[in-house]
Parts: structure tokens; sequence; C-alpha cells
């Protein structure tokens, strides 16, 4: 049975490095099928406006996975399949709008490095 090799890029290792690794693992072990976050999707803003008193207890967990802690709360999520499917549950207790974020600020003259 031949062998798979798996490069991570920029990964920390033990040493604290930050090399890359190669390992390398069977060809019969199956890797996860997870979807892998796409940083060039665009970012929507979530705020709870409703209160999760009295709601179903799978909405309340739904609620709590997407980082909402209580009303007028807000987080910030890629727009992701899985994100979505978690805010069309629960649409009826939040807010969503399209987020765009700041524009990164250049330090000034007399900026310090730390």
């Amino acid at each position: 049975m031949t062998n798979r090799e798996i490069t991570f890029v920029g990964m920390a290792t033990y040493d604290g490095s930050g090399e890359t690794v190669t390992i390398t693992i069977p060809a019969s072990r199956k890797l996860p099928k997870r979807d892998k976050v796409r940083f060039d999707l665009p970012q929507i803003k979530i705020t709870l406006v409703k209160s999760v008193f009295g709601r179903l207890p799978k909405h309340r967990r739904t609620v709590r996975a997407l980082g909402l802690t209580r009303m007028g709360s807000s987080v910030v999520h890629y727009r992701h399949e899985t994100i979505l499917g978690m805010v069309n549950q629960v649409g009826y207790l939040l807010k969503v709008e399209p987020y765009d974020p700041p524009a990164p600020v250049a330090p000034g003259p007399d900026a310090q490095a730390w």
C-alpha cells in the first residue's frame, strides 16, 4: 500500500519555527471531509435582536454557536454556506447585514514599533 504525503505550510511546530511540515500517513486512512472557509468570501454582520428566552433549545444552541451571547451582541462571519444555514434556522431572531471591514490605517510618523 502506498503512502500519502501532506504538507502544511507555515504551521507552528513544536520548536516554534513555523516552517513547512510534511507528514506521511497510510493511503488507507481517510482524510476528513470538511469544507474549508475561503477568506475571499464576503462577510456578514449578524446581530441578535430578539431574546432566546422561551425558544426551542436547538435554536438557543444555534444562536450560541454563532457566537451571540445576549441581545444586541454582534459578530462578523464569512458568508459561508454553513453560516447561512444557521442564520436561516434562527433568522427570526437576527438582523443580518453585509459587512465591509475597515481599511487598514498606515501608522503615523511618530508610531512606535513594539
